[in-house]
């Protein structure tokens, strides 16, 4: 009778232990799920933020201005034509040179002589801050290329430009005119988004490239201009950007914008197929970056 009692509770015992080893393995197994649902829902979200696919352009990229991590990338360090994204460091080399944007600029024969429709007249008279917003705003060439002429010759204008890309660390850029015309103004996707939140920190460079439209008057003409940039009308919080378009480039922008919590992103496409291509890649691209897809 004591070795049945005995034996009953010994079954028992065994029932127990084996209810709580499947009771744990299934806890063990569902954890193991969970943490592969949650490994996978990461992988996929990277996996969006790294596909090249759906951008035309040649290459890409967007970065958290704060933290310096890197959102999105398509041949980033790739080095190619940038055009007219190439004022930003005009613009910048000029305010060192001349930060004193009330006074007067003549236009001279030698900037007129680019190709291209020309807005203004030998010897028209225009206050720098006008020309300043000629260049950034319709990116007009003749303005980019009168504001390196006012601080000197063009050579030494340019020889400054690639000290300060030196400086500011954009290794794979250099230029070679202040208009960006010349095919041998180059860059990487990654070096335009961080000039581009550069330029945007001087408040003066910032204010006039979210300016939509504006009207000057020299000493001979009223003049009115509007901006080259589409996403301007978008609801994007945009602090900067610049256009840039040769044929040896393709279609080129640069662009820093604030999102929710502040949060900075500066980005690029270079190389885009078409002008409209340009701000659809940049849209989706900037998106993506702040968590709007």
């Amino acid at each position: 009778m004591g070795r049945m009692v005995m034996r009953s509770w010994g079954i028992a015992w065994m029932g127990v232990a084996l209810c709580a080893a499947l009771l744990l393995t299934s806890a063990h197994e569902a954890d193991a799920k969970a943490r592969k649902s949650r490994r996978g829902k990461s992988q996929v979200k990277k996996a969006a933020l790294s596909s090249s696919g759906p951008l035309s352009a040649i290459s890409a990229v967007a970065f958290d201005v704060q933290t310096g991590d890197i959102l999105y990338g398509k041949n980033p360090e790739r080095i190619q034509p940038i055009a007219s994204i190439t004022k930003l460091m005009s613009a910048l080399v000029f305010l060192d040179a001349h930060p004193d944007l009330s006074r007067t600029i003549r236009i001279s024969a030698e900037s007129l002589a680019l190709p291209g429709r020309k807005r203004f007249r030998v010897g028209e008279q225009v206050m720098a801050y006008d020309l300043l917003c000629a260049a950034l705003i319709p990116s007009d060439n003749v303005a980019a290329k009168m504001l390196a002429l006012s601080t000197g010759s063009e050579q030494a204008f340019v020889e400054n430009m690639n000290l300060k890309a030196r400086a500011l660390g954009l290794s794979g850029t250099h230029f070679a005119d202040p208009t960006g015309l010349n095919p041998d103004n180059v860059s990487t996707a990654m070096d335009c988004a961080r000039l581009v939140s550069i330029a945007a920190r001087d408040e003066r460079i910032s204010q006039i490239m979210r300016t939509q439209d504006y009207a000057f008057r020299s000493d001979r003409s009223l003049h009115r201009i509007h901006t080259t940039n589409r996403l301007l009308k978008t609801d994007l919080d945009i602090v900067g950007g610049k256009t840039g378009f040769i044929r040896q480039s393709g279609y080129c922008l640069a662009t820093f914008v604030r999102g929710e919590n502040q949060r900075e992103v500066a980005a690029a496409v270079l190389g885009a197929r078409s002008n409209s291509k340009r701000f659809a890649d940049m849209q989706r691209l900037l998106n993506k970056a702040l968590g709007k897809e």
